[in-house]
């Protein structure tokens, strides 16, 4: 039950993970972007998150069949995917770099 939460937790991540290209429509000729900050936020989120689910059900799978207990594995790999995803928004937070805050002339409006 815990690994189909995490899967769970996977998905929402894959949906919060197609907003992250509107970090760059504040890249213009003003302000520079640092995509190489980007593409890393993306593979630590979503391919991060993916290793993290397939090595918590491969090592759940192993520790059942050992007749161990199993039911931490899928918290702790719930608790590296939150981690990630913080991880992952910082980088986000620094891919635009200078002034964003709209100080941009309109023409006429001098």
């Amino acid at each position: 039950m815990l690994v189909l939460a995490q899967t769970g937790l996977l998905m929402l991540t894959f949906m919060a993970s197609l907003f992250e290209g509107m970090v760059t429509d504040a890249c213009s000729s003003e302000t520079d972007c640092d995509f190489d900050k980007l593409g890393l936020a993306m593979k630590l989120q979503l391919g991060g998150g993916t290793l993290v689910v397939l090595s918590s059900i491969v090592l759940s799978v192993v520790l059942v069949a050992r007749r161990r207990p199993a039911a931490w594995v899928p918290l702790v790999g719930m608790s590296i995917q939150i981690l990630l995803v913080v991880i992952a928004f910082h980088l986000l937070g620094q891919v635009v770099e200078g002034d964003v805050r709209g100080n941009v002339a309109l023409p006429g409006m001098t």
